[in-house]
């Protein structure tokens, strides 16, 4: 890489193994192996479920947000929803 010209072609052969990994990451989530029975009164959307699902009290928001494709604020109004619904609670590192 030292000696690279900045000539993309060489990655041409990739191109739709690339396309192919772009793509998985935009689609949402379809199943997620979690399952809350004792909250099946509860209603919250799919990408609230998504969210909750990967909150472990380690995992950064960064990583959650990257996970799922989502940006850093449409985490944060999620996040504010589960909170409101006493689902997760903020802790502080």
């Amino acid at each position: 890489m030292v000696d690279w010209d900045g000539n993309i072609s060489l990655f041409e052969p990739f191109k739709r193994d690339l396309d192919a990994i772009i793509e998985e990451r935009k689609r949402p989530l379809e199943k997620i192996p979690f399952k809350l029975p004792a909250m099946k009164n509860l209603k919250f959307s799919q990408e609230e479920f998504q969210v909750l699902s990967l909150c472990d009290g380690k995992t950064a928001p960064s990583i959650i947000a990257s996970k799922l494709c989502m940006t850093s604020y449409q985490l944060c109004e999620i996040l504010n929803n589960l909170e409101k619904k006493k689902l997760i609670q903020r802790k502080w590192i």
